[in-house]
């Protein structure tokens, strides 16, 4: 079986995409909902829009995603293709 599709858990979702660095991946501890742009303490990256820095974040967790499926699925079909031919 071939799987086709993925799923993204919204577990953890926003909190953790908005308290980490989309640049280097530094999380602070606290981010209040009044801070509106992301300066980070470890890189130095200063002034991203706070969405902005989370939309980055989504996007670099979706990607990463997206390669582990494709994998998954390189590895289904050798599996599949080994199993025919026998």
């Amino acid at each position: 079986m071939v799987r086709t599709g993925f799923r993204l858990d919204r577990q953890g979702y926003p909190s953790s995409n908005l308290k980490r660095c989309f640049h280097c991946g530094h999380i602070t501890d606290k981010m209040p909902l009044n801070v509106c742009t992301w300066n980070c303490p470890s890189c130095h990256t200063q002034g991203i829009d706070r969405d902005i820095n989370a939309a980055r974040n989504i996007l670099q967790t979706v990607k990463a995603i997206l390669v582990g499926v494709d994998k998954l699925r390189q590895h289904e079909q050798k599996i599949t293709l080994g199993l025919t031919e026998r």
